[in-house]
């Protein structure tokens, strides 16, 4: 079964929000599902609790390179204005083993960061899993009779490797923005406020269209997930139930199934990654 891509930023995802509220009402268990993000960020934050100091740790590396980042700029400006226009080759000199050093020490402190980001967010994975794992073996086994298998596999793999990746990246990404925007303002303002002011008329249009893609993605990739779940679910049973569906000569039916799953699944990863990128 075809379906056909529609037009780059006409997809419609109204029904997709709606589709999502029906999800979390029907599907999860009363109390247990966070109701905001807010929640869910606590959450992760108790089960890094063991991690904190090398938190600061990686916040403090984060910062360090962010400031150096913005240092060896500032000092290539230097050394055009003072020495390199003025001629003077000693002073470019020590200023080209300053940045040397600078540069260095940006990509020892980016090193040592996702070392040890790494390492936190591994371990933490490690306690989700296990945790989870656990907390399936307590479940009723009328929880099993209305789950797919499958779809239970996906979130204690698919879904925790998802936490992994952001622990590794967007941690890391989101502080060095931060402090790296905060830095470049700060240079900005010392070397001209009034073409700083022009360069952030700029900031309200990022601030309203960021908005308008990320209502988008954030309900393209929550489908996505969904239809992950889905799709695996359905793959492990019908794995698990070849014998069956041989005996009955039930394959051309399973394989349309399938078909349908699976082109789902890949035009909503279609338009949640051009919504994203």
């Amino acid at each position: 079964m075809k379906t056909q891509l529609k037009a780059p930023f006409q997809h419609d995802v109204s029904h997709l929000e709606d589709m999502l509220k029906k999800h979390s009402a029907a599907d999860q268990p009363k109390g247990k599902k966070p109701k905001n993000i807010n929640q869910t960020l606590w959450q992760l934050w108790k089960t890094m609790r063991k991690e904190r100091l090398k938190l600061v740790i990686v916040f403090l590396l984060v910062a360090m390179s962010a400031l150096l980042a913005l240092a060896g700029p500032f000092i290539v400006g230097m050394s055009i204005d003072r020495f390199i226009a003025t001629g003077e080759v000693n002073g470019f000199v020590w200023m080209l083993g300053l940045l040397l050093i600078v540069y260095l020490f940006h990509s020892l402190t980016v090193w040592l960061q996702q070392f040890v980001m790494i390492g936190i967010s591994q371990r933490t994975v490690y306690r989700l899993r296990s945790q989870l794992f656990d907390h399936l073996l307590q479940l009723p086994i009328r929880f099993f009779d209305r789950s797919e298998q499958g779809d239970l596999m996906s979130r204690v793999n698919n879904d925790i490797e998802n936490v992994s990746n952001t622990l590794n990246s967007s941690v890391i990404q989101v502080f060095t923005s931060v402090i790296t925007l905060i830095g470049i303002v700060i240079v900005m303002l010392y070397l001209s406020p009034i073409l700083t002011l022009v360069a952030m008329l700029v900031v309200p249009m990022m601030f309203f269209g960021i908005r308008w893609i990320t209502k988008r993605t954030r309900v393209l990739f929550k489908e996505q997930q969904s239809h992950l779940g889905e799709l695996n679910g359905y793959s492990e049973e019908a794995i698990s139930a070849h014998s069956i569906t041989k005996m009955f000569s039930q394959e051309d039916q399973m394989i349309e199934r399938f078909q349908e799953k699976n082109a789902t699944l890949r035009e909503t990863g279609f338009w949640a990654q051009v919504y994203s990128g």
